[in-house]
């Protein structure tokens, strides 16, 4: 199975579910997973992966699913940039993610020359104690006006509390034509986004009983503000974006796959 589909909205995605009952099919899941342990798989980005470099450590295979440690959503979207136009000649292409000290940033790093990675240091003193690790507030970055031709944001989107604000600041920070890759937890049935917090007048609000998502540099977590639905493409839009998709990729021979559903959700936006 080998697919890379493009959903402009919810609609589309519900047509496409409806006449696919094997994409939310358990089984169809394991297979895929069966087949790399069995006989590796292959990635544009990485290169090929032996049979012995796969590790499966439980049934979340979103992130749990790792050929030489990197997760299927990691690996969608390293092998989405190898496949792009624009990174046909690293020294030509200039790319900039909200992370900078992750094995994903590493690895972009060690192909781009001009790759720039930050990371957020909410607190001061863990900001003077790495001071060089450039600090970026997703909402309000510090670079000029078309500093980059692709941003990618991996499992951020849910921990901020005004998604607007980050899709302008990403657009502004995108040449005209620049392209945004980002993936994030995913409301992928419904179409208004899981509020879970919310942030007034510099105080955070709950919605619910907080939840929080592991952060290597912070022992409390990251909390979670909201889990996206499909209106996070029309926010893009919106706010600078003249496209915005969410790509469904499924890859038996990349190992690209998810947990409860058969492929992995990447958001696709075009300056």
């Amino acid at each position: 199975m080998e697919l890379d589909l493009a959903f402009d909205g919810l609609p589309a995605w519900e047509r496409w579910r409806d006449d696919n009952p094997w994409a939310t099919d358990p089984s169809h899941v394991s297979r895929i997973v069966e087949s790399a342990q069995r006989f590796g798989i292959v990635s544009p980005f990485l290169g090929p992966i032996p049979a012995d470099r796969i590790q499966v450590l439980d049934r979340n295979y979103r992130e749990t699913f790792r050929a030489r440690g990197f997760s299927p959503r990691l690996r969608a979207v390293l092998d989405h940039l190898a496949l792009m136009p624009e990174t046909a000649d690293p020294y030509a292409v200039r790319i900039y993610a909200p992370e900078a000290m992750s094995p994903f940033a590493l690895a972009l790093r060690g192909r781009f020359p001009f790759f720039v990675g930050s990371e957020y240091f909410p607190n001061p003193e863990t900001r003077r104690s790495m001071p060089l690790v450039p600090h970026e507030d997703l909402g309000r970055l510090s670079f000029p006006d078309a500093s980059f031709d692709i941003a990618v944001c991996n499992e951020v989107f849910e921990h901020v509390p005004d998604l607007s604000a980050v899709f302008a600041e990403v657009a502004r920070v995108l040449r005209p034509g620049g392209t945004l890759l980002a993936t994030f937890p995913f409301a992928y049935n419904q179409f208004h986004a899981i509020v879970k917090a919310e942030l007034r007048d510099g105080a955070v609000h709950l919605l619910c009983d907080p939840e929080y998502h592991s952060n290597p540099l912070d022992p409390r977590g990251s909390l979670v503000y909201q889990i996206p639905g499909w209106d996070a493409l029309e926010l893009a839009r919106k706010q600078g974006f003249a496209h915005a998709e969410k790509r469904f990729i499924v890859s038996t021979s990349r190992g690209i796959c998810g947990a409860e559903i058969a492929g992995i959700f990447m958001m696709r936006a075009v300056r």
